[in-house]
């Protein structure tokens, strides 16, 4: 049986189900990612990329990178196999969707916990807690659950990087051609590299935030000046 049969619970059937969904369209858009004729981009040096040049003049002019995680994916294999270890371009993508995530999620604690915003006065919204939030709207309305499970899945899928991991792929990290306000349209290279320093400083800032605020959550008291 499959195992979202398992729960005796409508709720839980129904995640259950929605999440067995999700991982089985991701996974099968990126089994069979469809083929383009651009050039393959590769991954800059370390202190090429946006951002190293802040973090050079604290760390005796080289990057900050006390782990080595830019270097993982030099590490040699057996066999000539490809490398068990992501790419440098991976990692960016990574810290850029992290980052953009990070950002969402700390604007919508903003909204609910400061300013008292709602979506909606439906009971599945009425959980004035961001940590428990999502718990009570799941419960609530499992369909409007399953729907976002099952729409974040498609968007990961149809943007999941796989050629990225050993620094293939014909975009740059982040570069999803998503643009709807029109943000670099116009803008000369400068501006853009501004643009995306400042997305991803935001974006490290608010990973660290949401982190903070979460521990709060979990541990009363732990983080100074929040409840």
């Amino acid at each position: 049986r499959l195992p979202c049969a398992l729960s005796s619970q409508p709720a839980d059937t129904m995640l259950a189900c929605a999440s067995i969904a999700a991982l089985g369209f991701a996974g099968a858009m990126r089994t069979a990612p469809a083929p383009s004729p651009r050039a393959v981009v590769r991954m800059d040096a370390l202190d090429s990329l946006p951002g190293a040049s802040i973090e050079m003049p604290l760390a005796d002019g080289k990057p900050w990178d006390p782990l080595g995680f830019s270097k993982l994916n030099a590490l040699p294999t057996q066999d000539s196999r490809p490398s068990a270890n992501p790419s440098l371009k991976w990692l960016r993508e990574s810290e850029l969707k992290h980052g953009r995530i990070a950002m969402l999620a700390f604007a919508g604690v903003a909204a609910t916990e400061l300013l008292g915003l709602r979506v909606s006065s439906a009971e599945a919204f009425s959980d004035s807690n961001w940590f428990t939030a999502w718990q009570t709207f799941s419960i609530k309305n499992p369909g409007g659950a399953a729907q976002i499970l099952l729409g974040c899945a498609l968007v990961e899928g149809a943007t999941f990087p796989e050629a990225f991991w050993d620094d293939a792929g014909d975009r740059a990290p982040g570069d999803l051609g998503f643009d709807p306000l029109g943000l670099s349209k116009g803008k000369s290279a400068a501006d853009k590299a501004t643009l995306e320093l400042k997305e991803l400083k935001n974006g490290r800032a608010a990973m660290i935030a949401i982190m903070a605020l979460s521990s709060s959550k979990l541990v009363p008291g732990s983080v100074p000046l929040l409840p």
